[in-house]
């Protein structure tokens, strides 16, 4: 199994505290200071390159620490850095394309964003800041580093898919594990802790961390639904709020406080059916030291997205219909100005 070097666990008291209510520890890395500083730097240069000053640099952070942090906290000290790059990278324009609920309206701007005849993305200094970036992510993880970037852009055109059109619970889940960019995170996981698995190592590992995908994107789900509700009474325009909690309202005919109530039993019922898939393969012993690192891996990372969807600040929980703040901190910052960013690969330049 995982031996721990760079992280320690979060005291359960701590984790009491907060809305958290996952079964799993929680560890944090040693060096979050140098993440959350890695994290300023990059936004502010974001910043810079896009002309743009309305940002929410804290967006990635919570009062325990940085996202990239909690959620690959065994990340090489080396590396931590250029994670953190990465991953608030894939948050600011995953924001963008999810902001347009209609999938017509997500498929134009995806659209243009991609564009070759796009005029902010040809700007000169934002081609040095993504080759810049590629460049130091080839050098950290060589080849896996193209890898990443395919599954990030496969993941970014994800969200242009309506999967609160979903009919059913079941037809919703492996949608939203696609839109919520479970490959791209756990390759990133991986590549940070020189782990490397076969597709045969996956699918053996697979029956265990099936259940991680879902108790992850569900987690999501939960804590990110009052920030999608009030976006959503925000726009101008009708749509529909992508969540489980909307699914399961429509499928059971229930309210919202009821399908909460049941998103939260579903994902404890996930991570109990996690431990009982991972005691099948461990008595089986078909569970070779590195799957059994990779799962590890996989399950610090549901752990620690679940601590941060719950003590992060951006999930706070808001009545934001006549909030002007909220509006402008929120819809300004992801609708004005980073709508022609949206769309490219992390790692394309």
């Amino acid at each position: 199994m995982l031996q721990y070097q760079y992280s320690r666990e979060i005291v359960p008291a701590t984790v009491a505290k907060s809305r958290s209510f996952t079964s799993f520890p929680v560890r944090i890395h040693k060096h979050d200071s140098l993440a959350q500083k890695a994290s300023i730097a990059f936004v502010k240069e974001y910043k810079n390159v896009c002309g743009s000053r309305l940002f929410d640099s804290n967006a990635s952070q919570s009062p325990i620490g940085h996202f990239t942090s909690l959620v690959i906290p065994e990340c090489h000290p080396e590396r931590l850095a250029l994670a953190v790059k990465i991953l608030d990278l894939g948050a600011i324009e995953d924001d963008v394309i999810e902001l347009p609920k209609s999938a017509e309206e997500r498929e134009a701007r995806y659209t243009e964003a991609v564009s070759d005849g796009d005029d902010w993305k040809s700007k000169s200094r934002y081609k040095r800041f993504r080759a810049y970036l590629s460049l130091e992510a080839y050098e950290a993880y060589g080849e896996r580093a193209k890898t990443l970037g395919d599954l990030t852009k496969k993941f970014m055109e994800a969200n242009i898919v309506g999967a609160a059109d979903c009919m059913t619970y079941e037809e919703y889940i492996p949608v939203r594990i696609q839109s919520f960019g479970w490959e791209a995170l756990t390759e990133l996981a991986c590549a940070s802790m020189d782990i490397h698995l076969s597709t045969e190592e996956k699918a053996t590992a697979y029956p265990a961390v099936r259940p991680l995908q879902v108790a992850m994107v569900l987690t999501n789900d939960y804590f990110s639904y009052a920030k999608e509700k009030a976006l959503h009474q925000l726009q101008n325009r009708p749509g529909t709020i992508s969540s489980a909690v909307v699914v399961l309202m429509k499928e059971n005919n229930m309210s919202e406080d009821e399908a909460r109530s049941l998103l939260k039993k579903k994902i404890l019922e996930a991570e109990d059916l996690h431990r009982v898939e991972l005691e099948r393969l461990e008595q089986s012993g078909s569970l070779p030291q590195n799957v059994g690192r990779y799962v590890m891996v996989c399950r610090m990372a549901c752990a620690g997205s679940h601590f941060w969807h719950a003590t992060a600040p951006r999930f706070s929980n808001i009545a934001p219909s006549s909030n002007i703040r909220l509006k402008r901190s929120i819809v300004s910052r992801l609708w004005n100005w980073m709508i022609p960013t949206s769309g490219a690969t992390v790692l394309s330049a």
